[in-house]
């Protein structure tokens, strides 16, 4: 029978069932408002993995769905375009690995937005350390540390400072037992959903405040590729996708979590990654990592390009490539490979390489969450261009602070191509051989190695 045919039944909450075959009337497209009014009108819906039922009404923090294989079916899709304001996914407990795996990247039109909000499970009750250790910028220098915390406190979970309302990421736990803790970002930072977060940190944590440890919650999505824009009026989209408390425990066959944004911006705060980070916004107006911990299982490094900015993080083994920025005295654990164009070096604590080779370009510039001049610390290198030809021999460095040298560089070490010497250039004399220390690089104005380009500058 030709033409449009109508839909039969439209009992089940909305969700109209109809005859093999058939097309649904314009305007009942599945992952459109009238497939479903009731639920497309929601701006919370509550995920309860352990408690919940998927016969509940889902709208209600007391009547929470089961899985979201049900919230997908009741979208009529896994891409579904949401123009209810903002529309939040509120997660109450803890998936269970590998069992309702899903993906789901809703459609934000205009201005609207979609958050993922997990509600993350207390570990033990409030504390109050020993002491605690102020962060030291130098070389090696140290992390804020919290001096004897709870035996359950462990890497990967949150830290609430409840007196100053703050938040950080335990990086790891030693011996006292002591934790190290990322930066801590105020609550407004990191709790509060926006298209552009203002990083405000906090450097007042003290023995005498109150702190609750919490553990992320597990969550099975695969593939978080948002999409925004999508206005008949043709303006530029300025929605947001935000994700907070979450664990992506189980990266799946690759090895990874990918996060591609498209035409909205999108935030991930607080969260736990098990694997590797594949973070790209050159589709997406800002595309935002902020006081979050980033493993590496596996040789896959963790890759940041364009409008990706982490701050106030750890992370492992890490590709900054195009447009990146890493500040906020982020934690690398491995190396750090600049190998794009335009990447951004606000304050970061380097424990092993930063190595900007391939002909690839950094300034060490003030970026959010950095203080008054960005600083690159700790007991690892810099090395600026590569000592092998086939993976391209050129890099630049250049500090674009406003400050010296001495102030944004603290490092243990410094090369060019390999070599802990480079040029100079002055009236028309070039000298070999200058030993690369910030005093120098100072005085010289920056180093280079005329060979392959690579160079030290200020700029």
């Amino acid at each position: 029978m030709g033409g449009i045919q109508r839909l039969t039944g439209t009992s089940d909450n909305g969700l109209a069932s109809q005859t093999p075959g058939s097309i649904p009337l314009i305007g009942r497209v599945p992952g459109t408002q009238p497939y479903n009014p009731t639920w497309y009108a929601a701006n919370n819906i509550y995920l309860d993995p352990v408690a919940g039922v998927d016969t509940n009404s889902g709208t209600a923090i007391g009547s929470p769905v089961k899985t979201m294989a049900e919230v997908v079916r009741r979208y009529g899709s896994s891409t579904p375009r949401l123009t209810a304001g903002l529309v939040t996914i509120n997660q109450l407990s803890a998936q269970t690995s590998g069992v309702d795996i899903f993906q789901f990247n809703p459609t934000i039109v205009g201005t609207n937005g979609f958050a993922w909000v997990a509600t993350p499970t207390a570990v033990g009750g409030a504390f109050s350390p020993a002491s605690v250790s102020a962060r030291v910028q130098g070389n090696p220098g140290n992390d804020l540390t919290l001096n004897g915390v709870p035996a359950g406190v462990a890497a990967g979970q949150i830290v609430h400072n409840t007196t100053k309302n703050s938040w950080a990421m335990v990086i790891a736990v030693a011996a006292g037992p002591n934790a190290r803790v990322t930066q801590p970002l105020a609550n407004a930072s990191v709790t509060t959903v926006s298209n552009a977060p203002t990083v405000t940190t906090d450097d007042t944590w003290a023995a005498g405040d109150s702190y609750q440890a919490s553990s992320p919650l597990l969550c099975n999505w695969k593939a978080v590729e948002p999409t925004g824009g999508d206005e008949s009026t043709g303006g530029a989209g300025t929605g947001v996708c935000w994700i907070q408390g979450v664990l992506f425990a189980d990266p799946g066959p690759t090895g990874l979590t990918t996060i591609i944004p498209e035409g909205c911006a999108c935030v991930v705060s607080l969260c736990q990654f098990n694997g590797a980070l594949w973070a790209d916004g050159s589709t997406s107006p800002l595309l935002q990592v902020l006081s979050s911990r980033v493993d590496v299982l596996g040789t896959v490094p963790n890759y940041l390009r364009f409008a990706a900015v982490a701050a106030s993080v750890f992370i492992n083994a890490t590709t900054a490539d195009e447009g990146a920025t890493l500040s906020g005295n982020t934690v690398h654990q491995s190396d750090i490979n600049v190998l794009g164009l335009n990447v951004t070096l606000g304050s970061n604590h380097v424990l092993a390489n930063l190595k900007i080779g391939g002909g690839g370009w950094a300034r060490v510039s003030t970026a959010a969450a950095d203080g008054a001049v960005p600083v690159l610390w700790g007991a690892g290198s810099l090395e600026v261009g590569q000592s092998n030809a086939l993976t391209g021999e050129s890099g630049t460095l250049a500090n674009t602070s406003g400050s010296t040298f001495a102030n944004t560089l603290k490092l243990n070490s410094y090369f060019l191509n390999g070599v802990a010497s480079g040029t100079k250039y002055a009236a028309g004399a070039w000298t070999d051989g200058v030993a690369l220390t910030p005093a120098n690089l100072d005085t010289d104005a920056g180093l280079q190695n005329p060979r392959t380009g690579s160079r030290i500058i200020i700029s």
